[in-house]
């Protein structure tokens, strides 16, 4: 019993260092947990980005009464809780300072204003906003991935990435987007 116990915390140990050792060669990075200023700059970018993406599909699905878009504003909901998780571990100044829909720093208040009126000019339009989110999140942390060592918010950001590519997919095909 004892041996079985050292093989399965050595297997787990193991486990622990696979980002360095399986990373992209032999001068790829370390990966490690720490945090720069341009982490936490990503950060704070990503969850207003997510609040972005949930307040517009909201808004969008209080218009059009189209189920995609509630199903969406939930998975962003989500990205957004995941981001807060890394605000919090790295105690880090939340950009959200209220989760009412709509409410944003100036910067991210005229995107809004500016998605939600393109959305209403037709249902057509609307998944165009959606792919617009999709595509801008998409390329944001592709951007992010590359330029971060940070494991957790390399694990984070990945599951965002997955997420958001099967909203554009979701967007892309639905019937009525084009």
């Amino acid at each position: 019993m004892k041996a079985k116990l050292i093989i399965l915390a050595s297997f787990f140990a193991l486990c622990s260092l696979t980002p360095v050792w399986a990373a992209k060669g032999p001068n790829a990075p370390v990966i490690s947990d720490a945090i720069t200023l341009d982490d936490e700059n990503s950060i704070i970018q990503m969850r207003e980005e997510e609040k972005l993406a949930r307040d517009v599909y909201i808004t969008l699905y209080n218009f059009w009464h189209e189920p995609i878009f509630l199903n969406i504003s939930e998975s962003e909901q989500r990205h957004m809780d995941a981001m807060k998780r890394l605000i919090t571990k790295y105690n880090i100044l939340d950009p959200v300072v209220s989760d009412e829909v709509g409410a944003f720093s100036d910067s991210f208040l005229g995107f809004y204003n500016s998605l939600v009126e393109e959305g209403m000019g037709s249902l057509e339009a609307a998944f165009g906003v959606g792919v617009q989110i999709e595509e801008m999140d998409i390329a944001d942390i592709e951007e992010i991935l590359n330029s971060t060592n940070n494991a957790s918010l390399t694990r984070v950001l990945s599951n965002l990435l997955e997420g958001s590519l099967n909203h554009l997919n979701a967007f892309n095909s639905h019937p009525d987007s084009n």
